[in-house]
């Protein structure tokens, strides 16, 4: 007996023979419920999408099961590309993708699905802009640390000549300036 649930049961049926001295002695069956997956899958940040054939999202983020998903990268995910750097979904934002092009396990049929996975690339990239932010902060710190330095250095290196200068004003006062003569220029001559 199933559980009860609001929603309708999603199930992956699964059957193998099972041998016995060459010859089938019976069948197992099983039929996982895609709702364990997802428990399984769950991390902060990172959807797991189940496409079709026609990609159609068969397990993901709610509001997207059941949708065709027209981006680059389910149509890539059919030419064997495995991973976008960057690509904008269709709810706006900005995703880094992966793609398994064929899921299949063994001998199973691989039913044209593939795999994407996905992290909406502002939290993927926070760490980064963390580490760039306080890469600023180290090197702006330091500057005025070293300006704070250099001014103290050119004050220690200027007080020696400040109290040599002194001492010879003290000793020898500078003249006030000479006045300037003015001397006549060539006389012109009228007529």
């Amino acid at each position: 007996m199933l559980p009860a649930s609001p929603e309708p049961q999603r199930f992956i049926d699964l059957a193998a023979p099972l041998r016995h001295a060459g010859a089938v002695a019976g069948v197992i069956g099983a039929h996982p419920n895609l709702s364990w997956v997802e428990e399984g899958m769950a991390a902060p940040g990172i959807d797991v999408l189940l496409l079709s054939r026609d990609r159609t999202i068969l397990f993901g983020p709610p509001n997207l099961v059941n949708k065709p998903l027209n981006i680059g990268s389910p149509f890539a995910a059919s030419r064997v590309i495995t991973a976008f750097p960057s690509e904008r979904w269709p709810d706006g934002k900005d995703y880094l993708t992966a793609i398994v092009p064929t899921v299949g396990l063994a001998d199973l049929s691989s039913f044209g699905w593939s795999l994407l996975v996905r992290l909406n690339a502002d939290d993927a990239m926070a760490p980064t802009r963390e580490v760039i932010r306080s890469f600023w902060v180290i090197v702006g710190a330091g500057a005025v640390a070293a300006l704070v330095l250099l001014f103290c250095a050119a004050q220690w290196l200027s007080a020696p000549l400040r109290r040599l200068a002194d001492s010879a004003d003290a000793i020898a006062p500078i003249p006030p300036p000479a006045r300037r003569i003015r001397r006549p220029g060539p006389r012109r001559l009228q007529g």
